[in-house]
């Protein structure tokens, strides 16, 4: 699964990833296809770091709702998702 910080496996993202044995770039693929558009990997990665690191940034309403229909990770998992 990489190297995360116990903050990123400790987000109900990085348990999903640990859980499922897959990574953030088998999500960013995922994404891609099923959004229809370019989700980097490094895009995935910034949305489940802490709010106070200067790499976070929100997640998409349309990739929360994907990754809580695909492998369960609830709305309530992302501090911000901007529309």
């Amino acid at each position: 699964m990489g190297q995360l910080t116990e903050a990123s496996r400790a987000h109900p993202f990085g348990k999903m990833l640990d859980r499922r044995k897959i990574t953030v770039a088998d999500v960013a693929d995922y994404l891609g296809k099923k959004l229809k558009r370019k989700v980097p990997r490094s895009t995935v990665q910034a949305w489940y770091k802490p709010l106070t690191d200067p790499s976070y940034r929100p997640i998409r309403r349309d990739a929360a709702e994907a990754l809580k229909a695909e492998y369960a990770v609830p709305l309530a998992a992302w501090p911000r998702i901007r529309e």
